[in-house]
């Protein structure tokens, strides 16, 4: 009869893990955790084009509101619209005014202002209200005049408005001189181009003004086709005499470098018809 020692009979009471045991659990909780890494990267992914998602949507809203806010206040009939092509719009803009409150029409046109906002400066091109007839709506008309001298620390006639005096040269037409009134509007223009830009290597919805460089707006916006603008006339046609333009349509489309669950590229567009001024 055979017996067996104590230090045998003790180490088998010994609780523990067989390799095999410890070789299953390993590769269980390598499943596991990377299910759970695979989770959390989804999500993560997931979480990524949500948010380019919403910002591609704010790119080209925001984009499009500022271009069209512009374009509602420029008259293509008075010539504000300078060119225009499928992809780029250039405008002059209204960026300072003032309102005539008193008038010496003798050679050379004299006026005094009252000035809203930024003051007038001596070569710069303007455009001021005639009133021909005061009686007949069907004779006024925007006349053309380069400023020669500026005198500033004037008055208007009621001796309490400030005001500035305008010497005008250059009127077209000519006999608009007699036909300028207290209380015609007098207005100076900015000339810049709405379109692509880059930077920072990228392609931008931009203004570039008449002298200077491309200030980036808003984007990225798609390399190809980003942006395009239509022009229509009165009657709904495509037109390319830009005093014929009434409405423009302007479409936006944004891009980003992030994918969706499907694998489809976030991207979004917008398009915007904007109605000129009459």
């Amino acid at each position: 009869m055979k017996t067996s020692c104590p230090a045998t009979r003790r180490r088998r009471g010994v609780r523990g893990f067989t390799l095999i045991e410890l070789l299953v659990v390993i590769v269980l909780s390598a499943i596991v955790m990377g299910a759970i890494i695979q989770i959390l990267l989804s999500n993560q992914r997931l979480y990524t084009a949500n948010t380019e998602q919403v910002l591609a949507q704010q790119t080209v809203r925001s984009g499009v509101e500022v271009v069209a806010q512009e374009l509602r206040e420029i008259s293509s009939e008075l010539g504000d619209v300078l060119s225009a092509s499928a992809t780029q719009v250039q405008i002059r803009a209204v960026r300072k005014m003032g309102v005539v409150c008193a008038v010496d029409s003798r050679a050379p046109l004299t006026v005094r202002i009252g000035v809203r906002g930024r003051p007038f400066e001596a070569g710069e091109a303007v455009t001021f209200f005639v009133d021909n007839d005061v009686d007949i709506a069907g004779d006024d008309e925007w006349a053309t005049a380069t400023i020669t001298t500026v005198d500033a620390g004037m008055l208007c006639p009621n001796a309490v408005t400030p005001a500035l005096s305008l010497v005008l040269a250059s009127v077209a037409p000519t006999t608009a001189t007699t036909g300028v009134h207290a209380g015609s509007m007098i207005r100076a223009f900015e000339s810049f181009t709405y379109g692509q830009v880059t930077w920072d290597s990228e392609p931008y919805l931009g203004r570039v003004p008449a002298s200077g460089t491309g200030v980036p707006l808003v984007g990225p916006v798609d390399a190809t086709n980003g942006i395009r603008f239509v022009y229509r006339n009165a009657a709904g046609a495509t037109t390319s005499t830009l005093t014929e333009i009434r409405t423009i349509e302007l479409t936006l489309r944004s891009t980003s470098g992030a994918r969706t669950s499907t694998g489809r590229m976030v991207a979004d567009s917008l398009t915007r018809v904007i109605h000129l001024r009459n």
